[in-house]
């Protein structure tokens, strides 16, 4: 029995019979160090070098960066969606609009408290999202945290229905 490892994903299985595995199985230990580290040559799966140990790197904390605002972003919609589903967004919109062309000027207010709170949670997530692309490290990157909890603290709890009473 022995360990291989895959050529294109270095995926590594121990204690295999090493004649049911093809060409694209590399029969040897895995070198050590993260995976991103690791090349084939010829025949053999080895460490990269320094520089291209420093490129692999540079390249895990791009994607990890892009990954990182992505999910933060998603935290952010996540909430935005509890507090205001998609279709009590479209309402407040159009009450919204209707609002304006009329000069409704109270609901306008009522409603654009919405707006404001809306804003301000980009704006943090804006934030965020330039603190990560800033940060140096993978630690650095994944300590970035959007303060949800306080956002949703002050959700102004706007109504569709309150808003519709509004005359004006």
């Amino acid at each position: 029995m022995a360990t291989v490892i895959h050529r294109d994903t270095f995926e590594v299985r121990r204690s295999v019979n090493t004649p049911d595995y093809g060409d694209e199985w590399i029969v040897q230990e895995p070198p050590g160090g993260p995976k991103r580290h690791w090349q084939v040559e010829g025949n053999a799966i080895t460490t990269m070098n320094a520089t291209g140990q420093a490129a692999a790197d540079a390249e895990h904390l791009a994607d990890r960066k892009e990954d990182r605002k992505e999910e933060l972003e998603a935290d952010h919609m996540e909430c935005l969606e509890h507090c205001y589903p998609a279709n009590r967004r479209e309402a407040l919109a159009l009450l919204l609009t209707e609002a304006m062309v009329a000069g409704n000027i109270e609901r306008t207010a009522y409603i654009n408290r919405v707006v404001i709170w809306a804003k301000e949670g980009r704006v943090d997530l804006y934030k965020k999202q330039d603190a990560v692309e800033a940060a140096t490290t993978i630690n650095g990157v994944d300590n970035i945290q959007l303060d949800l909890d306080t956002w949703i603290a002050d959700d102004p709890e706007v109504s569709v229905r309150t808003a519709e009473a509004i005359d004006g």
